[in-house]
């Protein structure tokens, strides 16, 4: 087994995050509504994406309406497809279907984006697209898990390249989107990242800033949610992570899974730290350092047939095509050489399905980001058998 190991990138890492940062936005991020675009969602709340209450009181200037950008036409397949994204997150639901919203893509070589909902089957290979005229708007970034209930994931938060993050909690079903009104919420952020705790039966989500594009420390609040009362509960652990405490962006910096073998959340801060999270304690503890190649736009997910954190790709010079796995009882991580690969891959999504026993990955930015727009993206879909990935499509586009 090969354990951890480290590393120096050639770049100074405030460097790589300045340039990063650059090619995200020359602004900060302000508080977004969905209130002056968007029809009510439900009789359960309100449509708007307004700042829920917080434990800890702000104030904040009259925001600006959300603008509603156009979405690129999807390529002409044999089979339904999404279109290729990256800032997404896919969720495995507990009944064997992955669903992936939203991200970003490109309308001709401009950034875009993305509202759309798909539904991909694990045991039939087909993916549907799920029209939900009330659900959330345009974002990427968002924190997104299975709520522990089958069939059904929680949203939060998330980005628009227009200078908007997002409060507001959201539910799917698998029918329909439907916004949520807890009496207490976190604070407007993206870039955080969630998980569900089968133990505790409680949702945790970790990190994001209300600034997620400013090279500066974000936040180390700890949350649940409980998906029965739904309603979001502030943690104070005596110690916490410190994400980007070395300038990273935090719009790349995070991945959450759980450990259903141990009963722990799992926390990786790009390629340099390991966290474990005990939700019943209200606990961090720091583990061994992962060593991995990246150091942000890294994905994850926690295969429970390997019973190992699986970890893939990311930054920041270069992409990176490795596969690397973590074991919470021995406290190491292991590199896997496998003969094929999704290639080098960054801001991509990855789940674990328990109907199929295999780690999925989908999207995913084929290059750094650029200057000019959001860089080539992917829509592949990949499968981890343990040993090896296998490509499951995009199909070939009909001949002319």
């Amino acid at each position: 087994m090969m354990c951890s190991r480290r590393r120096t990138s050639s770049l100074p890492r405030t460097l790589i995050a300045v340039s990063i940062v650059v090619s995200i936005v020359t602004a900060g991020c302000v508080t977004a509504t969905d209130a002056d675009t968007d029809p009510a969602a439900s009789t359960t709340a309100p449509r708007d994406d307004t700042a829920t209450t917080s434990s800890e009181p702000r104030t904040s200037e009259p925001q600006p309406s959300e603008p509603r950008l156009s979405q690129p036409e999807a390529p002409e397949l044999r089979v339904p497809w999404p279109l290729p994204r990256r800032g997404h997150a896919m969720v495995a639901d507990g009944a064997g279907r992955l669903v992936v919203f939203g991200g970003r893509s490109l309308a001709g070589t401009a950034r875009t984006y993305l509202d759309d909902t798909w539904l991909y089957d694990t045991t039939n290979g087909a993916w549907t697209e799920v029209r939900s005229p009330d659900g959330p708007t345009l974002r990427s970034e968002y924190a997104m898990g299975w709520s522990g209930v089958p069939g059904t994931v929680v949203l939060f938060g998330g980005y628009t390249g227009d200078r908007f993050t997002y409060p507001g909690t959201w539910t799917f079903d698998g029918d329909a989107w439907t916004r949520l009104a807890p009496t207490t919420a976190p604070t407007p952020r993206a870039g955080a990242v969630l998980a569900y705790d089968p133990t505790e039966r409680e949702v945790v989500m970790f990190g994001g800033a209300e600034e997620p594009t400013v090279a500066e420390l974000p936040t180390d609040e700890t949350w649940t949610f409980d998906p029965n009362s739904r309603e979001w509960t502030r943690r104070r652990p005596p110690s916490s992570p410190r994400p980007m405490a070395e300038g990273h962006p935090t719009l790349f910096e995070l991945a959450l899974v759980h450990d259903t073998r141990v009963g722990r959340s799992i926390l990786l801060i790009g390629g340099d730290e390991t966290w474990s999270y005990d939700a019943g304690a209200d606990v961090w503890e720091r583990r061994a350092d992962p060593g991995l190649e990246a150091d942000f736009m890294v994905a994850a997910a926690y295969d429970e047939r390997l019973g190992r954190v699986v970890a893939y790709g990311g930054g920041p010079t270069s992409l990176s095509d490795e596969t690397w796995l973590y074991d919470h009882v021995t406290d190491e991580w292991e590199r896997v050489d496998t003969p094929n690969s999704p290639g080098r891959i960054g801001d991509h999504a990855m789940a674990y399905d328990p109907v199929t026993e295999r780690t999925y990955l989908y999207g995913g930015g084929e290059d750094l980001l650029p200057l000019d727009g959001v860089g080539d993206v992917s829509s592949e879909l990949w499968v981890f058998d343990g040993s090896d990935w296998t490509r499951l499509g995009p199909p070939a586009s009909p001949a002319p």
